[in-house]
């Protein structure tokens, strides 16, 4: 661990004032943090530290939070009934096979956690699209142009890795909110440019959980909910494709887990990524609630609460970050100057 990350996070827990001050709250918020993978010996891509989140774990747990299922937290809310601790629910998103090296961190501290699965991305066991996009872009020589590919138009050049990750991010922005049919002419497009060959389904740090995993997993206690079929983001998708990928999701993980999470997430989760349509196609599916990535944090600590829009933030490794968002969310009254 790096030192100056060390050295925060024993300042931060030593703080026997702030937690104190954690402790006596009565009128409090749950929060909702958002994973998606994990960095790890057992992964090569992109990810999150499991040290770090150890320590932020830790680091919450010393403050005096408790964690809390998704569904029992959601369920009792919705019903007018909120934490006495100030709470964290863990969700984690999408379904990387990296999910299985890292749970026995969650499992430490007596973290519940809740995936939601793009279930296509288990079915296919191909790497998600915007991994492929990148994929690809890590074999392309230093310029790549694309015209007019499914409406899109796109050239780029680079002479870093960073710049090719940053060119080709640019890219990813581009074509999500299309449909998948355009998203994957403009991934083969680019493969046809490189020379690619195709991916393997277990292509090292990129793979997904395997339906068997799953199963595993929820005997272990962890509980799985719908992320839509193809990741798409549905504001982009007419009635009938969202309607697909809402359905198609939630069949599919009713059809492989014995107790379905009935909670939807929706991809990106972002205000504009999705619509109220949106919301009343994951109401008319039969599902209990959603939940977004829109800002929107935690929950008050009094109804009304909209249960197709339940806000979840993003985790941040650092300790500092992570207390500046949590504590003033989670807690009435921090960041006053008269509070810790």
């Amino acid at each position: 661990m790096h030192p100056l990350f060390k050295s925060l996070a024993s300042f931060v827990l030593r703080q026997p004032r702030l937690a104190a001050f954690v402790r006596r709250q009565r009128q409090v918020r749950w929060v909702s943090l958002c994973f998606h993978r994990f960095a790890g010996p057992a992964n090569a891509g992109p990810g999150e530290d499991l040290v770090a989140i150890d320590d932020s774990l830790q680091w919450l747990r010393r403050c005096g939070f408790v964690f809390a299922d998704l569904e029992s937290t959601v369920r009792a809310a919705l019903q007018g009934r909120f934490p006495d601790r100030p709470t964290v629910v863990v969700t984690i998103d999408d379904g990387f096979a990296d999910l299985i090296p890292a749970l026995p961190v969650f499992g430490r501290h007596g973290c519940p956690v809740s995936v939601f699965l793009a279930t296509d991305f288990l079915d296919r066991r191909a790497p998600l699209w915007w991994d492929q996009l990148q994929l690809l872009l890590a074999e392309a020589p230093g310029a790549v142009r694309l015209q007019e590919v499914a409406g899109i138009s796109w050239s780029a050049r680079w002479d870093s890795a960073e710049e090719r990750v940053r060119q080709g991010e640019v890219l990813i922005e581009m074509i999500k909110r299309r449909p998948e049919p355009a998203r994957l002419t403009v991934i083969d497009a680019l493969a046809g440019i490189v020379g690619a060959a195709p991916f393997s389904s277990e292509t090292t740090g990129y793979a997904p959980l395997r339906w068997d995993d799953v199963r595993a997993l929820e005997r272990e206690g962890v509980r799985f909910g719908p992320h839509t079929h193809t990741h798409p983001i549905l504001a982009a998708l007419d009635h009938a494709q969202a309607k697909y990928e809402v359905d198609t999701s939630w069949a599919r993980v009713r059809e492989e887990v014995r107790q379905p999470l009935s909670i939807f997430a929706y991809p990106d989760g972002t205000p504009w990524s999705f619509r109220q349509r949106d919301c009343d196609l994951v109401r008319a599916a039969g599902l209990e609630a959603a939940v977004t990535m829109d800002g929107r944090w935690a929950l008050p600590a009094a109804p009304p609460v909209d249960p197709f829009r339940l806000g979840r933030i993003g985790y941040q490794a650092r300790i500092a970050d992570l207390q500046a968002s949590v504590l003033r969310l989670a807690v009435p009254g921090y960041g006053d100057p008269a509070k810790p």
